[in-house]
Order: C-alpha cells, then structure tokens, then sequence
C-alpha cells in the first residue's frame, strides 16, 4: 500500500473530524445541493470550508487537489465505512478483554 503524502494525511484527519463532529451531533453530511456554486452546500461542506479558513493547511489541500479532496460522497462513505470497522473493532477487543479477566 502506498503511503499518502503528508498534508493529503493531514487533511483527510480534519475531515474525519468534521465527520465526527457532523455525527455527534446528529447532522447530515449531506446538503440537498452540492455543487460548489451552491448558496447551500450542507452542513458537512459548510464546516470543511469553515475548518478550511481557520486550518492553511487543509485550504491548500482543498484548493490544489484536482481529485480527491476528499468531499466526495465516495469518499465519505469510505471513511465511514473505515470508522465503523474501527468502533467495531474497540468494541470487540473491549469485550475480548472483560471475557479474558
């Protein structure tokens, strides 16, 4: 598997986290209407672009990235798909260890 370069890393985290923050508080990740030009892009996107403003980091990424930027639904999926194994897999060991003890 090759590795991903540093700042895609780096902004792939803080779009993790404006995922977690979306599902803690029972958001939707997705706006009626996505397009860039959209007045209303959803919440999701909306606290990209926000995150995007305070992080210069995270801005380069999202305004240097041809493809995968990371805001795709595509992409959200997986990455949901990603934290759902990971919760899973805390949970199972969690339980592996109160079994074993």
């Amino acid at each position: 598997m090759r590795k991903l370069p540093k700042l895609v890393r780096y902004a792939l985290t803080k779009i993790i986290d404006c995922i977690l923050f979306c599902g803690a508080f029972e958001l939707a990740l997705r706006g009626h209407n996505e397009r860039e030009d959209s007045l209303n892009t959803g919440v999701f996107r909306g606290l990209v672009n926000f995150s995007a403003e305070l992080e210069s980091s995270l801005k380069d990424h999202l305004t240097s990235a041809t493809v995968r930027k990371g805001t795709s639904k595509e992409i959200q999926n997986d990455l949901l798909d990603y934290m759902l194994t990971v919760c899973q897999n805390h949970i199972k060991n969690e339980i592996l260890k109160q079994v074993l003890f």
